[in-house]
């Protein structure tokens, strides 16, 4: 086991389904494929990743969360990262637009990529 720390990386991105053209359950896949193989990839290279998307199962629960509880507890690890990756096609999610602006205003300062290989070379320190 390696003694350094690895950096925090959330990844952001579109997630709800907007093709109506495609089945909205194989886009939601589609897009949950995406945070994965971004987060993979990044393990791979030293990194810890933080993927909000995976917290979509919680709403299968007997337990009455909305979306401000799924909002306010990504932003908790967004405050917790020291990188964050947005997944490009991300640009008409409302989701991922507040997210950004989020990290924007935020005290701690956090670098923002929007392209994989551009992350892991800058941050490979």
């Amino acid at each position: 086991m390696k003694d350094k720390i690895r950096k925090r990386v959330y990844i952001a991105g579109a997630i709800t389904p907007t093709n109506p053209e495609m089945n909205p359950v194989i886009e939601y896949g589609m897009n949950v494929k995406k945070f994965l193989d971004a987060a993979a990839i990044l393990m791979a290279h030293g990194f810890a990743p933080y993927v909000p998307a995976l917290d979509f199962p919680l709403t299968t629960t007997d337990w009455f969360l909305d979306d401000d509880d799924f909002y306010e507890t990504s932003l908790a690890f967004l405050d917790a990262c020291d990188v964050m990756y947005i997944i490009p096609g991300y640009e008409k999610s409302k989701g991922t637009l507040n997210e950004i602006e989020y990290a924007l205003k935020r005290k701690k300062h956090i670098t923002i990529y929007n392209d994989l290989d551009t992350l892991i070379q800058g941050e490979k320190k």
